[in-house]
């Protein structure tokens, strides 16, 4: 099965030793094909046999003595990102180096609040820009961790916006935590702490669930357990979402059914605030830690930074990871899902963090914070339209 194989260590500037695997395999690659990647992301030893690198997956197939798929890794390639990690400002660079960056993507994929829009106001220039990555051939996808809307009225939304954007082109947590539960063949109810957008995404694909809205306690704690707490014993699965009707009962419904370790816990997202003039508005982080506490189970996370809100579009070969942009305004949310994909990042500075946050990243000593670094900074995404 596998015709030819070979690999060396080598050493990258600024990067740990990496490793290039060559192969080509009969009737599945007709040409060599290299490709460098992390060493914590691929061993030598990994298995017995070899390394396939396929260029539309962006991924490092291992196979065994017998040809056969044993396990795979997300491929990332340090050599395309001319600022990888180093949060520069591309308001500060020559314009020939900003378009050639420009040149370095193929896919923008974008958060939407603090990026394109705050709440119902656009922010100046985003429309523009995105738009001008679709007419220049870039392909682009808004993803979003709100729960509150389906992907039906986020894509309403951002037409309303003057967005040019289409329903494939919009990923959504709550739409993504259905389509989760529908591919496990989930047949159970869900019991729900969240919005409309999550009980809309599960009707879309049959699946039952609770209701939403106020549930709170008239009396009691006593009165409230003797008379009005009982669990349905249909419910499977626990999701938690932003939920602005989240209350003591609800926490105590959702961990008395994750008290059963076959029940599924699921968070949409763990955005843990929203900052406001002259406030803090708790966001579905704060709603999910308070459960999870309670529950003494951890959850499985569907929004960002977990890949798994997109990865659909790696596997399918939409988009190549060392080509790809991540846009983001927060970044252990954002820019985190660009690094734990292999994308290229760029942060705005119209939302949550800002360029004294990265600095005091840079300054730690914790390896997790440097993972929040983003390559690139931009005061509004609308900056890069002189460029483009």
């Amino acid at each position: 099965m596998i015709k030819r194989f070979a690999a060396e260590l080598v050493e990258e500037s600024k990067v740990l030793a990496a490793a290039v695997a060559v192969l080509a395999v009969s009737n599945t690659v007709n040409t060599e094909y290299f490709a460098t990647f992390d060493k914590t992301n691929s061993e030598l030893t990994k298995t017995s046999g070899a390394y396939a690198v396929t260029p539309q997956q962006n991924t490092v197939i291992y196979i065994n003595k017998t040809g056969n798929k044993v396990g795979s890794d997300i491929l990332r390639r340090n050599n395309i990102n001319m600022y990888r990690q180093t949060c520069t400002n591309l308001l500060e660079q020559p314009p020939e180096k900003v378009k050639e960056w420009l040149n370095g993507f193929d896919a923008v994929i974008t958060d939407c609040d603090g990026v394109l829009w705050v709440y119902s106001n656009v922010i100046e220039g985003a429309v523009d820009a995105m738009n001008r990555f679709k007419t220049i051939g870039k392909k682009i996808f808004f993803c979003t961790n709100n729960s509150t809307k389906t992907r039906q009225q986020l894509l309403e939304k951002s037409h309303s916006m003057g967005f040019d954007i289409t329903a494939e082109g919009m990923i959504s947590s709550a739409h993504s935590t259905a389509a989760y539960l529908k591919a496990r063949n989930f047949q159970k109810k869900v019991y729900v702490i969240g919005a409309g957008g999550i009980t809309g995404e599960l009707d879309a694909v049959g699946i039952k669930h609770s209701e939403i809205g106020p549930d709170v306690m008239t009396s009691t704690l006593a009165d409230y357990l003797a008379t009005s707490f009982r669990k349905d014993p249909e419910i499977g699965a626990v999701v938690v979402g932003f939920d602005e009707h989240f209350s003591f009962c609800k926490m105590i419904k959702a961990a008395s059914y994750l008290d059963n370790p076959e029940c599924l816990f699921i968070a949409t997202n763990t955005d843990e605030r929203f900052p406001m003039p002259g406030m803090v508005i708790p966001g579905s982080g704060s709603f999910v830690r308070a459960v999870q506490t309670c529950a003494e189970r951890e959850p499985f996370v569907i929004g960002k930074p977990n890949p798994s809100i997109c990865e659909w579009l790696i596997n399918e070969g939409t988009i190549d990871p060392a080509r790809t942009l991540m846009i983001g305004d927060r970044c252990n949310t954002d820019i985190l899902l660009g690094y734990n994909c292999g994308f290229q990042t760029l942060l705005v500075g119209t939302g949550i963090h800002k360029l004294n946050d990265v600095e005091a990243w840079k300054n730690s000593d914790d390896p997790e914070q440097k993972k929040l670094i983003p390559d690139v900074f931009l005061p509004k995404l609308g900056d890069l339209l002189p460029f483009m």
